[in-house]
């Protein structure tokens, strides 16, 4: 499974945990720069990594699922991957030292 999710999918779920709680597409924007929508989205809640909803045509919620969590354990001690990119290296990079604290 940690093969097929792209950066956005890696960056919405550590979001979604950093955040641990139910967070809405428009406070993900304002304080992360991205919103969870589309295909991101779709495949988060395909794989049930995460629980989205809206209530009318209001912005989706988003909240980890514990498959998500367990996601996000096994992503913070994880190695980084061989041939990985610089916005993937960057990534791991944190989690060592976050995880080293």
């Amino acid at each position: 499974m940690q093969d097929k999710l792209g950066i956005k999918e890696r960056a919405a779920l550590l979001a979604l945990m950093a955040e641990a709680t139910e967070v809405s597409n428009a406070d993900l924007q304002r304080r992360l720069g991205f919103a969870l929508d589309g295909a991101p989205r779709r495949k988060l809640n395909d794989l049930k990594l995460v629980t989205s909803h809206r209530e009318g045509n209001k912005p989706f919620n988003h909240e980890l699922t514990e498959s998500g969590w367990a996601w996000c354990a096994k992503e913070m001690s994880a190695d980084t991957p061989q041939r990985t990119g610089s916005a993937r290296g960057a990534h791991y990079a944190i989690l060592a030292v976050s995880t080293a604290i």
